[in-house]
């Protein structure tokens, strides 16, 4: 009589033991991780570039304003000054 084949079940089980217990098992887990953790890394870096940028655009267009307006009351002193002299 024939050896019955194992079932799905227990092959699975058996490779999936043999996977993660044996070293090549544990090397490609490690690699795995470390590739999947470089990958949050760099998605952490880019979000956080991106909303430092934000910050610096905002802080960059209200000091355009502020030298805006001192300039054009700078203007306006000036205009007021010579009006005072003639």
């Amino acid at each position: 009589m024939p050896t019955p084949l194992p079932s799905c079940k227990s092959l699975m089980s058996s490779w999936l033991a043999f996977f993660f217990f044996s070293s090549v098992g544990r090397i490609f887990f490690c690699t795995f991780s470390s590739f999947i953790g470089l990958y949050i890394l760099h998605n952490d870096y880019k979000v956080a570039q991106e909303s430092v940028s934000h910050q610096m655009k905002g802080l960059h267009t209200s000091l355009d304003g502020r030298i805006s307006d001192l300039e054009k009351l700078k203007q306006a002193n000036v205009s007021d000054h010579a009006e005072a002299v003639e």
